[in-house]
């Protein structure tokens, strides 16, 4: 990371790493495993250089990213301890002169990038017979549970800042505080992105922070920051290149998949791998997410159990507890390589569909078990309503916005809510235009949500633009229309306005009765608000009872409410 002597926010995985390499065996071996540019190799060194006292063997660093590795071994012994080997012997043999003739005392044998499918035959022949050889792996991959391990993650969100803080300058940070913290959350805090950013910025001086934002948001990885690495950093590799390295390393089978998980939001991702039918299907899924996680492409994030306790206050989920998430570079990175398939767009449309099909969880009344439910899944709805509704058709459009409305308005989130739907209302009538029913449907959407929080004289006119379009647009007597006048009815209610509702009331009973028939759900909704509202108006005035029986729906409805009486 940092050769000036700077190394922050690792304090606690040097003390963790130390106590793993004094393992009592007879040659202790201990890895740092981690995404790229998270800081392996420079932990490794720090680590190296903070016990040099201790290891009076020597610190022996070996590349194994380039291979050679016992070639590289007898070389540092012949330039670092003056080990001579015969040139005519064996490289096995170099080894064992080594091994044998090595300097007294603790030694510290760092192998950098290895990987974990080539360790039998590339690390483990050259592996030090005595216990008096520690041995640190770096790698990209994890390894099983055979190698003790050290998973190294991105920087806590005070060091990131630190670290771009002797990159930058304090007095630079503190003129923009919000905006750099905002930058270190957008480089997801991973250290390689914060150097090769902060060293971007020392050479820019006059770039405000917040400008420099708008360019790598705008850009992403393909910022001039982010693609080459500065003279003075020890790492060679721009961020692409380096994520480029592990793509290599997947199968194709992976990578379309890494690709596609790519389309969920930046936040934690439930995968029902259990409903893939074909379970040769569902196997080459599983071996595609164990590659991504095994390379620390995707983090598997393993909730515990919920208590039992949360059990019996209603938070059931039929979901395990095994969630997926990808860092945020990563993620762009496979955004981009998503972008270069010929599958992207029939992807795309897969996904979309996916989401709408979870969106149908969501109803007008949403419970806690519902909410429980759902959750992990509004963000990647909320992307599909944000990037991806040109892959709604037409019937789907308003969906998506829809149900995420219900989920915030269910909970009392009402600005979350009239946010989607005024979203909604701007596609809808760009895309279908303002005589189209589902416009119609949005604005007496929006109405609904203005009505629960008591603001009627917002939602009035709402609702009566709804019904115009429907009377337009719509066949006579259809269901959608009798929804929007008994909504409009129950506002006037809301409001004492008895006289406007009535015959709203009537007149949807009576769409509902013709078009749906009188079993259906919607025409025993409006039949039952009907009852609510006669009740109440015959109560308050007795001589409604008899206005009400020349209506031809009326004697039924004073008969339900009355009797023969």
């Amino acid at each position: 990371m940092i050769n000036s002597g700077e190394f922050v926010g690792r304090e606690n995985e040097l003390s963790e790493l130390h106590d793993l390499l004094q393992a009592n065996q007879k040659v202790a071996i201990a890895s740092v495993s981690g995404m790229t540019g998270v800081g392996k190799t420079e932990l490794a060194l720090q680590y190296g250089k903070a016990n040099f006292d201790r290891y009076t063997g020597g610190v022996c660093l070996v590349n194994a990213g380039i291979g050679d590795v016992g070639l590289q071994i007898v070389n540092f012994a012949r330039v670092q301890l003056d080990l001579v080997p015969p040139d005519d012997w064996e490289l096995s043999d170099k080894l064992n002169y080594c091994w044998k003739n090595w300097l007294a005392g603790e030694v510290l044998l760092i192998f950098d990038d290895v990987k974990s499918s080539n360790y039998r035959q590339q690390i483990k022949p050259y592996l030090p017979p005595a216990s008096n050889f520690k041995v640190l792996l770096t790698s990209r991959e994890t390894f099983d549970r055979t190698v003790r391990q050290l998973p190294l993650g991105v920087l806590k969100p005070l060091a990131a800042m630190k670290l771009l803080e002797t990159l930058v300058g304090r007095e630079r940070l503190k003129q923009e505080p919000w905006v750099a913290r905002k930058l270190c959350q957008w480089l997801g805090y991973l250290p390689l992105g914060l150097e090769l950013v902060g060293r971007y910025l020392s050479l820019h001086p006059d770039l405000s922070l917040e400008k420099m934002l708008a360019r790598l948001a705008r850009q992403q990885l393909k910022h001039k920051s982010l693609l080459e690495t500065n003279p003075l950093m020890r790492y060679e590799l721009g961020v692409e290149a380096a994520f480029e390295l592990s793509w290599q390393d997947l199968d194709e089978t992976a990578q379309q998949i890494g690709c596609y998980l790519s389309l969920y939001a930046l936040a934690p991702i439930w995968l029902n791998l259990e409903a893939i039918e074909d379970d040769e299907q569902q196997e080459i899924w599983e071996e595609a997410i164990n590659s991504l996680v095994n390379l620390n492409l995707l983090q598997r994030i393993q909730l515990p159990p919920l208590s039992k306790e949360k059990v019996g206050e209603g938070y059931i989920s039929s979901r395990n507890q095994t969630q997926y998430l990808y860092h945020a570079l990563i993620r762009q990175f496979f955004k981009s390589k998503l972008e270069e398939l010929a599958e992207a767009d029939e992807m795309k449309q897969e996904f979309v569909n996916a989401m709408v099909a979870v969106a149908e969880k969501i109803g007008q009344t949403v419970t806690r078990d519902i909410i429980a439910d759902v959750s992990i899944d509004i963000p990647h709805l909320a992307e599909v309503a944000k990037v991806l509704t040109e892959f709604l058709n037409d019937g789907n459009l308003i969906r998506p916005f829809v149900k995420l409305a219900w989920f915030y308005q269910g909970q009392s989130i009402y600005d979350r809510a009239e946010s989607w739907l005024e979203q909604c209302r701007q596609l809808t009538a760009s895309r279908l235009g303002l005589e189209h029913p589902d416009f119609a449907t949005i604005l007496n959407n929006l109405a609904e949500l203005y009505s629960s929080q008591g603001k009627y004289e917002a939602a009035e006119p709402l609702y009566l633009q709804a019904i115009e379009i429907d009377k337009r647009s719509l066949p006579e007597n259809h269901p959608s229309l009798a929804t929007h006048l008994n909504n409009l009815a129950l506002l006037y209610r809301l409001q004492g306005k008895y006289a406007a509702a009535e015959p709203l009331y009537l007149q949807a009973l009576g769409i509902c009765l013709q078009s749906l028939g009188e079993s259906h759900p919607t025409t025993l909704s409006i039949w039952e608000n009907n009852l609510i509202f006669w009740r109440q108006v015959i109560e308050e005035n007795p001589a409604k009872l008899e206005q009400l029986k020349n209506h031809p729906l009326g004697e039924a409805i004073a008969a339900a409410l009355f009797g023969e009486e």
